[in-house]
């Protein structure tokens, strides 16, 4: 994701302006460090023709409120705007910042919000809005490839049409055939050779070669409908697939996250927008798994799906190449999952509804033979025991907590958010 802007105007009364400049400049170093651009004067304004024209074209404005008795000023400015008023711990900062926020909601004009810390990092809530903003921008017009058949693309075309409308994202309808072409034009030796480079550290336990360079060919397939579509993911019905086919895209998929291209499950295209999401927040891969598991006493959850990025492997540990779980047949992987913190998503559209979980990914690779391959259990910051109630199926995870930043996408997007 290209650097969220911010555009940062500092005030102060002009009798505090020895103070106040000190201050001001920690708060622009803190948004830099953060990640962001910073736009906007240095110099403290003091009156409303020092201040710069404000565009829409930054992802949030804020006014840095550097001392008291700024009100007045803060008031004039920032009327029937939507910006961010950040108020730190002295030279009445904070004091000036409500005083002008009262002012602004006795005229009907006040369409912000007021932020406070000690100037010990960026406020959470600055960061969040302008990742969001950026976030959301970067969405619009990204392609999603979806293969199947006419049966296929009538199932999906509700979610199709909320998700455009929502996110601005393109769905593509692919048909099988043309899959089935390209991959027919994949050579063996071709396909060979990337099964011994990528592999070549993994464990194989029940699929043959031939199954290995099969899944390769497919692979190879999918990568050149997302290049001659120029789409940014790709999915499929995989139960579907393997039934016509005796191949899983399992593999595939998990090469074509890899590569920097996303490659999902079960033609999910409400994963697939929370993919491309964590994409553009990480330049990371994610993984789409399923809900499996609550255990209510621990509070701990348990996720599970027989792929994932070989690249989320934590470092020491072998993936094992093992078959699908649910037919015994083709390809699917075991890939032990760093332990960190990560944020889980689950997507809905009717109606719109996005729950988020934070935790701690405090153990995988389980060997459970009852669950999908790949395994994950998570030990989430908040209670599990009402999480039945409102979350779905497929949850995407990605290392990091963007749950701040998600919040305010779904804010402004009009979902609505239950956190874990």
């Amino acid at each position: 994701m290209e650097q969220p802007t911010v555009l940062v105007i500092p005030v102060a009364s002009p009798i505090h302006i020895e103070r106040a400049a000190e201050p001001s400049k920690r708060a622009r170093e803190l948004l830099q460090e953060a990640g962001l651009k910073v736009f906007g004067p240095e110099k403290l304004v003091t009156k409303v023709e020092e201040s710069p024209i404000i565009a829409e074209e930054y992802d949030v404005i804020v006014f840095f409120v550097a001392s008291g008795g700024a009100s007045e000023l803060i008031k004039m400015l920032t009327k029937d705007r939507s910006v961010i008023l950040w108020a730190y711990h002295e030279n009445n900062s904070l004091p000036s910042a409500l005083s002008a926020r009262e002012r602004l909601i006795a005229m009907g004009a006040w369409q912000g919000i007021v932020v406070y810390n000690s100037l010990n990092a960026a406020p959470l809530e600055i960061v969040a809005e302008a990742q969001a903003t950026r976030l959301l921008r970067s969405l619009k017009g990204l392609r999603i490839g979806l293969v199947g058949d006419e049966d296929d693309f009538s199932k999906a075309s509700a979610d199709a049409e909320m998700l455009k409308i929502i996110f601005g994202v393109e769905i593509v309808n692919l048909p099988l055939d043309k899959l089935k072409q390209e991959w027919s034009h994949v050579a063996d030796r071709e396909a060979d050779s990337v099964v011994k480079e990528r592999l070549v550290k993994a464990e194989v336990v029940e699929p043959s070669q031939r199954d290995l360079v099969k899944s390769a060919r497919l692979y190879f397939a999918l990568k050149k409908i997302v290049a001659d579509e120029k789409l940014d993911l790709v999915t499929l019905d995989c139960f579907k697939f393997l039934k016509r086919t005796g191949c899983t895209p399992c593999l595939s998929f998990a090469y074509l996250n890899d590569d920097g291209f996303n490659g999902v499950c079960e033609a999910d295209l409400r994963a697939a927008v929370v993919m491309l999401m964590f994409r553009v927040l990480t330049g990371q891969p994610s993984w789409v798994s399923n809900l499996v598991q609550i255990d209510k006493t621990l509070g701990t959850i348990t996720c599970a799906h027989c792929t994932a990025a070989m690249s989320l492997s934590e470092s020491g540990r072998i993936i094992r190449v093992r078959t699908h779980f649910e037919s015994g047949l083709s390809v699917s992987l075991d890939v032990p999952l760093m332990r960190r913190c990560a944020t889980l998503v689950n997507l809905q559209t009717k109606p719109p509804k996005m729950s988020i979980i934070v935790g701690e990914v405090i153990d995988s690779q389980m060997g459970h033979l009852t669950i999908c391959r790949t395994q994950a259990k998570i030990k989430p910051a908040g209670d599990v025991s009402r999480l039945l109630e409102y979350t779905g199926n497929h949850h995407v995870l990605a290392y990091g907590d963007w749950s701040a930043t998600l919040a305010q996408v779904a804010k402004k997007t009009g979902i609505a958010v239950v956190k874990v």
